[in-house]
């Protein structure tokens, strides 16, 4: 009896690591054992279409990117999406703040999860929440409250991550990333979204300008909601007939890169934002508010200006 007690199988879930620099790969390694993870392969960027045509299967894939290779990396990207997608594995990957662009054109897994600079304590969260996420899907477990119960848990676990790392190296919370130059278009917003009191771009570029104010006087967790901020950034860009970058959205945000891009997923998933692929440029997308999302802030602001 006391034999086969010793034989049982490690439960922990699986990971295969790729990165492109070896500190990265021991970041994340140190990571996944904190996490209680199981590092069953370690690979370069170089070695990913072989060991997927092995058809090598874990519960998560995390890749650790430190340096932009071009059409290497987007060849990496794009098999791992469509790996991911094909076998419902979770995907993790970290990378600098100057990459979230051709990233985000590539990665639209559900399962996917982008972190920007991470400290340590995003990665063994966002471990932890994957793991739990899988799970709950594959043994079909999850109910529609439980999902939005986790990812509650997910942005929550973000925004204590984030004062977390606040304290410890005095991370600007604000971000100090380059803005982004948006390409103008030419398209006319539909009269059924514009208000009594015509809408318009300037009306909401200073109710922008009065939350960056306050932020300067006060706290800025007592007030940070990325999700508004983000949300006031495409309704005035709607206006303007401009589309908005990833990257240049996560600046809008107000709040750190991994932050914004868990909430742009978020706020996607929900039907309140649209990708649109860049027709010149296959490393972008932008992303823009749905109509439904459009229609409910006219709304909103025609309410505000009745009063």
């Amino acid at each position: 009896m006391s034999g086969s007690l010793a034989l049982v199988h490690d439960q922990r879930p699986t990971v295969a690591i790729i990165a492109d620099d070896r500190f990265g790969m021991s970041r994340m390694q140190s990571a996944i054992e904190a996490s209680g993870g199981n590092v069953t392969d370690a690979l370069s960027i170089a070695d990913i279409p072989e060991w997927l045509v092995k058809n090598c299967l874990v519960d998560t894939l995390v890749m650790e990117i430190c340096e932009d290779s071009g059409a290497t990396l987007d060849r990496a990207l794009d098999h791992i999406n469509q790996a991911v997608l094909r076998d419902s594995m979770a995907l993790i990957l970290t990378i600098p703040h100057q990459l979230i662009d051709p990233i985000a054109a590539r990665i639209n897994a559900p399962w996917a999860t982008i972190l920007c600079d991470p400290t340590p304590t995003e990665r063994i969260a966002a471990l932890s929440l994957a793991w739990a996420e899988q799970n709950m899907r594959l043994n079909d477990r999850g109910t529609d409250s439980d999902a939005v119960r986790l990812r509650d848990l997910a942005l929550e676990v973000g925004r204590i991550a984030n004062a977390l790392a606040s304290v410890n190296d005095g991370r600007d919370l604000e971000g100090s990333h380059p803005a982004v130059h948006d390409v103008q278009l030419h398209y006319q917003v539909s009269p059924q979204y514009r208000t009594e009191f015509e809408l318009k771009p300037a009306h909401i570029r200073a109710l922008i300008k009065e939350r960056r104010q306050r932020e300067r006087h006060c706290d800025l967790e007592l007030f940070a909601d990325p999700a508004w901020d983000m949300m006031l950034d495409l309704m005035a860009s709607r206006l303007e007939n401009v589309r908005v970058s990833v990257s240049s959205l996560c600046i809008a945000a107000a709040v750190p890169p991994t932050t914004a891009l868990r909430w742009i997923k978020t706020l996607t998933d929900l039907g309140h934002f649209v990708r649109i692929a860049d027709p010149t440029d296959g490393r972008r997308v932008f992303i823009e508010l749905s109509d439904m999302a459009a229609s409910k802030l006219s709304l909103y602001f025609q309410d505000i200006h009745r009063n």
